[in-house]
């Protein structure tokens, strides 16, 4: 309990500094229950997604350069179960299997827990659709009936964790932990293919 996690929401697209005198409120920051669609949420049913550092909760937003935004300060209310599949996937099990070669049950169950990771992790894009959502819906339900409190994952933009909770209220704001943002920069790595 106590835990400090972080969540980040956008302010209206072009607006300027100056004219975001004060954060969001404390209950703003919180989902709303006719929220949209998310990675492990259907459509109004919220999930309170957070990140374990403020840059990861603020890259998970999505800034565009000049981007204002609110960053709150969480702090975890109650004592949590929580599933992690925050784990690599072990590129070695892959290619055994290519190979024909069995990977031990230890490998393949870090395997499986890296894709889910993936899954979890994969960023959403304007393009996606309900179905796209429908397999770590389905996961997240299954570890919802089984008594879980949310699931945590690598974030794919940040170097933290992303934490979703299914109940909005084991975690609060904490009371002066709101702050405005701007974005400065975009930092892009890529590989490109020869």
């Amino acid at each position: 309990m106590g835990t400090p996690l972080w969540r980040a929401q956008l302010h209206e697209p072009n607006q300027k500094v100056w004219h975001a005198k004060e954060p969001f409120p404390a209950e703003r920051m919180k989902p709303l229950l006719n929220c949209r669609e998310g990675r492990l949420n259907p459509k109004s049913i919220p999930c309170l997604y957070l990140a374990t550092d403020g840059d990861t909760a603020m890259s998970e937003v999505r800034p565009w350069v000049g981007a204002i935004g609110t960053l709150a300060e969480f702090r975890v209310v109650r004592e949590l179960n929580l599933v992690s599949c925050a784990e690599k996937i072990s590129t070695s099990v892959l290619l055994g299997w290519l190979a024909g070669i069995e990977p031990s049950p230890e490998e393949r169950e870090r395997h499986v827990w890296g894709e889910m990771n993936a899954s979890f992790a994969e960023p959403m894009t304007s393009t996606d659709t309900t179905a796209d959502y429908a397999p770590t819906q389905v996961l997240a339900e299954a570890f919802r009936s089984a008594g879980f409190d949310g699931v945590m994952y690598n974030s794919s933009v940040g170097r933290g964790i992303d934490v979703a909770l299914f109940d909005s209220n084991s975690a609060d704001v904490v009371p002066d932990g709101r702050k405005i943002f701007q974005t400065r920069y975009l930092d892009y790595t890529f590989d490109v293919g020869e």
